[in-house]
């Protein structure tokens, strides 16, 4: 059964035709928020999904959830999956879609494959997406516009980069990493982690794989992640320029918001670029 692990509204009101949702759609997690045209953010829930049944519990949620049974403005949808591919603009053959994610791991019977502009990088992302995730969201959103995750991270990272860089978005056991030199995009991978021992090993080998200095390149925390974590603690003794993430400057933010720590929920927020 679904969880609500976040739930929180202001007390703007406004028209719900003029009103945009955004919803991020990964495994085990089912987030939205909900904003209006003066960028004010209407209201936010996240949920989280049973590992083994999300599908059943992203249709109970849309089936039950009185916030998304309305008509809006614009629909958004991100979708976090591990199987997504960077194809730059000049050697993108449309024809080769399938191809281009077969080289990370077999496509099954059930998979969509699907491709985003990356137009800040130049790039293709070329992703998948399961066929029954599909046809549910098309069946409660007819009218919408999807992404993968790493299109909405690239495209927003990119506008906040100086020289080099690496960003780090920090999820339970999982962990996206973004890197950046000479303001060029050079990766965006994920890892699975179990330990803070584990966690510190992915970034030092993305320092050392790029040659990046420990002292000078800067590292950027977003997520659920705080300063008085094990992970960070660990972190702070071998990289020197540790930073968290700024909650994005584009929405407007009722005082409810002021308890919650600026880094998290930024994969969500990333999806102010679609706008």
């Amino acid at each position: 059964m679904a969880e609500i692990i976040f739930d929180t509204h202001s007390d703007t009101i406004s028209n719900a035709k003029t009103q945009n949702l955004s919803a991020l759609i990964g495994a085990n997690r089912f987030f939205f928020y909900i904003s209006d045209a003066q960028k004010n953010i209407i209201n936010q829930k996240h949920y989280l999904l049973a590992q083994q049944n999300s599908l059943t519990d992203l249709t109970t949620i849309l089936e039950t959830e009185p916030l998304l049974r309305q008509s809006f403005n614009q629909t958004n949808i991100a979708i976090d999956t591990l199987q997504f591919s960077f194809v730059p603009n000049p050697i993108y053959q449309p024809n080769l879609q399938k191809e281009y994610l077969k080289g990370i791991s077999p496509l099954s019977k059930f998979d969509m494959v699907f491709t985003d502009e990356v137009d800040e990088l130049g790039l293709k992302n070329v992703h998948s997406i399961d066929s029954r995730l599909f046809d549910l969201i098309e069946r409660y959103f007819p009218v919408f516009r999807m992404y993968h995750t790493a299109t909405t991270f690239l495209r927003r990272t990119k506008r906040l980069i100086n020289g080099d860089d690496v960003f780090v978005n920090v999820q339970p056991n999982q962990l996206n990493i973004l890197v950046y030199k000479n303001n060029q995009f050079l990766l965006y991978n994920t890892y699975r982690y179990n330990s803070a021992e584990a966690f510190l090993y992915y970034i030092l080998l993305m320092y050392q794989q790029f040659d990046l200095d420990t002292t000078h390149t800067p590292l950027t925390l977003m997520g659920g992640i705080m300063p008085n974590s094990t992970i960070y603690k660990l972190l702070s003794t071998y990289i020197r320029q540790i930073k968290f993430a700024k909650r994005t400057k584009y929405y407007q933010f009722s005082p409810k918001y002021s308890n919650v720590p600026q880094q998290f929920h930024f994969d969500l927020y990333t999806m102010s670029v679609c706008e």
